[in-house]
């Protein structure tokens, strides 16, 4: 029902801190089309659960500052957690086969009991309250670059005193307790979620990853079901395991702080922050969206190989598929023409002197050419003036249409000392002008850069450039390379086949030779 974005808070003397934005996002929440957003169903969502948040002061919660109304649209102000979620790290480290250390499993859940252990004992103006959190999952626990282990998205909380009721069964199929499945409104479904993960990060795989559909895993939450574990834990974690996951309440830990007190009875529990830092860097920790804005435009400056100076490019049309070379429009070059290299096998036959092939040359200035691509202006001509085999068999063809030709510079036949043939050198001389002149009379040439597509924020994502589609998955394709005209292109992205494309306005795509084009969370394109 929202989005969050990265901002910053300004304060006096140009004070700043960066903070997270979450902004209702509904059909209604827009104004001029359904009245203020905090007046709409979704509003109304959005503010009780910005109000639970509020109560919630612990070094363990994500904190939220602030909520109010712009323009229509609601938005909550909550603290900047620079890092990663425990659902990615948990993949990353399940990629590289890899498993969490004991010590940093236990660090993690002793932090999530104890926000669960506030949260279920809240002192509001000296009464005792409970809120309940209803999605403690690992998508839902931020992991800070520091070593930081906050539980956030108090989005459908509620409190055990607030006797309104509701329908719905709200929340994440995996990790539910059956209590959850019954509506049960008890910290006990919170407990079981915490027990969810503790062996998600000590089996390395998903909980109840055995579920193939929606459907098993309702049924799996109504049961109670519990997979196995692939380890062997010592005696004092795995009372701890089993005390959180048990399907009989009879069974389970009564309290967070219950189950947490039976944690620290194990001799290897204690502060692994630093470990968990340590991990958190070693599996790549995800890097923060550049700015909170509607969609992001990356202009970057290039210098155009012959001219040396910025200019802009205009939108062109994209390429998919593999990387092709980039086609230029049609320019003209000079040539030298067919009469060149028979005036210098005249020079060569006949012994003119220097004067003579200057003369000669000077004769021919050389006609347009069209180029096909630009890509090989160089190749297909170098070959065509280096023939000097045509410059030793020649003497029989053309002599009998030279003759004719140099009866006209008769003139000059006084000046043959044999000394002519210091000339024959000079020969490559006029083959090197010729070539000059073709990197500063062709038309500009407007090349593609090789960009390459990541999702760095998302295991799966198809991105949209222009009109063509580009899938990436982590697994199987986690990159690939397009070649793109410079200049704009409008950009979406989808995150799953069933949800719609979200546009993100137009990105540019500069002049040169590489590029990387980034999709990171929340939804924000980087071009690098």
């Amino acid at each position: 029902m929202g989005e969050v974005w990265l901002g910053k808070r300004m304060a006096l003397g140009g004070a700043a801190r960066t903070v997270a934005v979450k902004l209702l996002h509904t059909p209604d929440a827009t104004a001029g089309t359904g009245g203020p957003s905090s007046q709409s169903p979704a509003g109304e969502s959005f503010i009780k659960e910005a109000k639970l948040a509020m109560l919630l002061r612990h070094s363990t919660i994500v904190q939220v500052n602030d909520v109010g109304e712009s323009q229509g649209v609601c938005f909550m102000e909550m603290e900047w957690v620079e890092g990663l979620d425990l659902a990615r790290l948990n993949e990353r480290l399940a990629e590289s086969g890899k498993k969490m250390p004991l010590v940093v499993a236990a660090y993690v859940v002793g932090e999530i009991l104890k926000a669960l252990a506030y949260a279920h004992t809240l002192d509001v103006d000296g009464k005792r309250e409970t809120i309940v959190h209803r999605d403690v999952t690992p998508q839902n626990v931020l992991i800070s670059k520091s070593g930081e282990v906050k539980l956030t998205d108090f989005g459908i909380a509620f409190m055990t005193s607030d006797k309104t009721s509701s329908d719905l069964i709200k929340g994440k199929s995996r990790y539910m307790s059956p209590e959850h499945v019954r509506q049960v409104r008890e910290p006990c479904i919170d407990i079981f979620g915490a027990g969810a993960m503790f062996h998600e990060m000590l089996d390395g795989r998903k909980f109840r990853y055995t579920a193939e559909t929606d459907l098993d895993l309702f049924s799996m939450a109504f049961s109670g079901a519990v997979p196995p574990l692939s380890i062997e834990l010592p005696a004092e974690l795995e009372e701890v395991r089993s005390g959180l996951l048990a399907s009989d309440l009879d069974q389970r830990f009564p309290s967070a702080r219950a189950a947490l007190g039976a944690l620290r009875r194990w001799p290897g529990y204690r502060d692994a922050s630093e470990e968990l830092e340590e991990l958190v860097r070693e599996v790549g920790m995800v890097e923060a969206p550049v700015g909170a804005t509607e969609f992001l435009t990356a202009i970057l400056d290039f210098n155009q190989a012959t001219g040396g100076t910025n200019q802009a490019v205009a939108p062109t049309e994209v390429f998919v598929n593999d990387v092709e070379r980039s086609k230029t429009a049609t320019g003209t070059v000079p040539r030298a023409r067919n009469r060149n290299w028979v005036a210098v096998i005249l020079l060569v036959l006949i012994g003119l002197g220097f004067a003579g092939f200057a003369v000669a040359a000077l004769m021919n200035p050389g006609e347009p050419v069209e180029l096909a691509e630009a890509v090989e202006p160089n190749p297909g001509l170098e070959p065509a003036p280096v023939p000097t085999p045509k410059v030793e068999p020649e003497p029989v063809p053309p002599t009998p249409k030279i003759e004719p030709e140099p009866v006209e510079p008769a003139p000059v036949e006084p000046v043959p000392p044999t000394p002519v043939v210091e000339p024959a050198p000079v020969e490559p001389t006029p083959v090197e002008p010729k070539v000059e002149p073709i990197g500063t009379t062709s038309a500009p040439v407007a090349k593609k850069t090789n960009v390459t597509l990541k999702a760095s924020g998302y295991p799966w994502v198809k991105i949209r450039i222009g009109s063509k589609e580009h899938v990436l998955d982590r697994k199987s394709s986690p990159s690939k390379v397009v070649a793109l005209k410079p200049g704009k292109h409008s950009v979406a992205f989808q995150i799953d086949e069933e949800e719609p494309w979200q546009e993100r306005g137009k990105i540019t795509v500069p002049a040169q030779a590489d590029a990387v084009l980034d999709l990171r969370k929340p939804g924000t394109f980087v071009i690098e």
